[in-house]
């Protein structure tokens, strides 16, 4: 996850400090706030709805929403303390200490010209989110409950209700993260890219599909997508593929599967499997892993605590790298089968040792 601004680092302390309430009357999209200020002199605005902080001598940024019951927010494009007033041109953060569960809708306006990565990540329920006409950086294009980046065509922050337009060429980092009420998303053949960790966290997500036109896939897009059981590669891409109907991800070149998901059948053809391919499917139950695996990256299984079996082939166990990104971290409690005789050289075996018991097949 992206490390936000330094400023949000203190919001835990920010509450001690003197209250001045602003007594000029507000337009529209203008907000009364009153000042707080921190343990250590960092100084915020807010609304009560809404926490800023000072960015410039007239410009304030989003650092978070404080109010864990709202169900719909408009951001204002101006807050006016005293005698000034300051446009609001970024959003740092929103679901800062907490996770926004009640909060469906989110209106951005013209002013405001940057969205830093994951601001919305634990905004989990949003089925509305729109940026105002008149916006130079961002839009949302054929009233698509998403905010795109104009100028690249890049979907930024997606929610459940999203139909992504097919001008858009990329799917950003995080986009759509923590969307946990998404349950299957389209995406047009206009999409080239998905960004790391796209759909993590989408723990309602069933099925999707990548469109031949995806020559470019991210880290973990699909982390601890939970319920995760239909995947497919459109026919006719240059990069990926599902062969076999595998259910699966698989880069082509590698023979590297990247993506699985709960009704993953590992083809006999791959030879590698991915950092976090299958990471939290806690409802996966069994996997098989074929012989030709000879590489397993960090966390591939870690979080699939629901894991009962696993039916390794693999002949002659290869090491793997268990320094805090252990590959079964989690799902040790599996029984473990193995070849015939392979029994000594698995428990010997540094990835495989945590598992306690192994059991040889027939």
């Amino acid at each position: 996850m992206k490390t936000k601004t330094i400023l949000i680092i203190f919001l835990a302390t920010m509450m001690i400090g003197a209250f001045v309430v602003c007594t000029i009357s507000c337009s529209e999209r203008e907000k009364r706030v009153v000042k707080l200020r921190d343990t250590i002199g960092f100084e915020y605005f807010t609304d009560s709805t809404l926490i800023y902080s000072l960015i410039s001598d007239n410009e304030v940024t989003v650092l978070e929403c404080n109010d864990k019951h709202v169900t719909s927010v408009d951001i204002p494009s101006t807050i006016v303390y005293g005698e000034e007033r300051y446009s609001v041109t970024s959003i740092t953060g929103f679901a800062y200490t907490d996770e926004l569960t009640a909060l469906t809708s989110i209106t951005i306006p013209s002013s405001v010209l940057e969205i830093e990565e994951n601001a919305f990540e634990g905004c989990g329920s949003l089925a509305s989110i729109s940026v105002e006409s008149g916006n130079k950086v961002y839009d949302s294009r054929n009233n698509c409950n998403a905010v795109i980046e104009t100028k690249t065509n890049k979907l930024v922050v997606g929610c459940q209700s999203t139909h992504i337009p097919n001008t858009v060429t990329t799917i950003g980092e995080e986009a759509f993260s923590g969307s946990r009420n998404l349950v299957s998303i389209t995406i047009p053949e206009s999409v080239k890219t998905i960004g790391d960790y796209a759909f993590s966290y989408c723990s309602s997500l069933s099925s999707i599909t990548i469109p031949k036109s995806v020559t470019s896939i991210g880290l973990m897009p699909f982390a601890q997508c939970s319920n995760l059981a239909s995947i497919s590669v459109e026919n006719g891409n240059p990069i990926y593929d599902s062969r076999n109907d595998c259910n699966a991800i698989i880069e082509t070149k590698t023979n590297t599967l990247i993506v699985g998901g709960l009704n993953t059948q590992i083809p006999e053809t791959v030879t590698a499997i991915d950092d976090g391919a299958f990471v939290g499917l806690s409802r996966m139950v069994s996997i098989s892993i074929p012989n030709s695996v000879n590489s397993i990256g960090l966390n591939a299984f870690a979080g699939c605590e629901g894991l009962k079996e696993i039916h390794s082939f693999i002949q002659r166990p290869f090491e793997m790298d268990t320094i805090g990104f252990d590959a079964f971290s989690g799902c040790y409690g599996a029984t473990l089968y193995v070849p015939k005789d392979t029994k000594q050289l698995y428990q010997k075996a540094k990835g495989w040792t945590g598992f306690k018991n192994i059991v040889e097949m027939e």
